[in-house]
């Protein structure tokens, strides 16, 4: 019942308070509650009310369970159910470079979970020690579980892990993941990770990357400077910050003076996540363009995932950031309209 409610909206609701309120009527004429031939002016205000107060009840219900997927002010503010109505982003595969995920969660995450490799000791152990991946996975693609809902909640997932269980990356473990990646069927790459140093080697695999059609979004970062991090700072990259509630950008986030396009605003202020704590999964709320880029990643997943499907064919780069961009402080269901209208193939 209740994948009905959800698959079809108010209608569901409709559908399950009529069948409520037959079910009762059923109940009292079988137990001679409610003789047809014999209603008295009492009995049938005692039987009204008792059909308002289960139809009450049966409407409580139903608030609940189609308003908790919304309760994280980020998913009201895109709207999130509405979102699923036209992609849950089933044909996309979103690539994780960052510190592996909980085996915990890759256990419930399942057949979702395409590849894994781990970059540092060239294995597929990718489990999580540190608990930031974990927290990026279930921000994009979360399930529901422990009400943590993902953005793109059907995509299927590539685990590369590259941070230390410090914390400690570089731009050789970088390109190592890039290079696996670029061998795999990703089709958007969630870099929630940077630096300041730069290197050719990212530069020019990423470029490669961006032309087989892989889409690739990095933090800005979280450190109040006027520079982006590397490789955010790269036109081939879409480079992620971080807005609040009120739409307005974080105060630790990292800016820039220069003039780049790729650049897109999304919620990363308060965001419910899965993470690691002695080895065991828990809720968490954080902030950051961790958050916000891995939010990004999802939501251009369902981009994508419509595009497609709609019209038999990959979206433009160009296109998709310009549907991206245009979403901060607005509606980001407009674009899956916009999508419905394109006839620039």
């Amino acid at each position: 019942m209740i994948e009905i409610i959800n698959k079809y909206g108010i209608y569901g609701k409709y559908i399950f308070l009529i069948c409520m309120i037959i079910c009762v009527i059923f109940f009292l004429k079988k137990k001679s509650i409610m003789p047809i031939n014999n209603f008295k002016p009492l009995s049938i205000i005692i039987i009204i009310l008792g059909i308002l107060l289960f139809v009450g009840v049966g409407i409580a219900v139903i608030t609940i369970v189609t308003s908790n997927n919304e309760s994280n002010w980020y998913l009201k503010k895109m709207n999130y159910n509405q979102l699923l109505k036209y992609s849950k982003g089933d044909s996309q595969t979103i690539a994780f470079i960052d510190s592996g995920i909980s085996d915990a969660y890759a256990k419930k995450l399942g057949d979702r979970i395409v590849g894994k490799y781990n970059v540092l000791d060239d294995s597929g152990n990718t489990n999580d020690y540190n608990g930031h991946g974990t927290e990026m996975v279930s921000i994009a693609c979360g399930d529901g579980y422990n009400e943590v809902y993902g953005i793109a909640p059907k995509a299927k997932i590539i685990i590369v892990k590259a941070i230390s269980d410090e914390g400690l990356t570089n731009n050789d473990y970088l390109l190592k993941a890039l290079q696996y990646i670029s061998n795999s069927k990703a089709t958007i790459v969630n870099i929630s990770l940077g630096g300041m140093n730069y290197s050719e080697q990212v530069v020019k695999q990423i470029a490669e990357m961006q032309r087989q059609g892989i889409t690739i979004l990095a933090a800005a970062g979280d450190y109040d400077n006027k520079d982006l991090l590397f490789p955010a700072s790269l036109e081939t990259v879409i480079a992620v910050q971080s807005i609040n509630e009120k739409g307005i950008l974080w105060e630790e986030c990292n800016i820039t003076m220069d003039k780049k396009e790729s650049i897109v605003k999304y919620p990363g202020v308060d965001i419910e996540s899965l993470t690691v704590e002695n080895d065991k999964l828990i809720s968490t709320i954080s902030s950051g363009t961790s958050q916000s880029t891995a939010i990004a990643s999802g939501y251009a997943a369902l981009i994508k995932d419509y595009y497609k499907k709609l019209h038999k064919s990959e979206i433009e780069y160009d296109y998709l950031l310009e549907l991206m961009k245009n979403n901060t402080n607005k509606s980001y269901v407009k674009s899956f309209d916009l999508i419905k209208k394109d006839n620039r193939r």
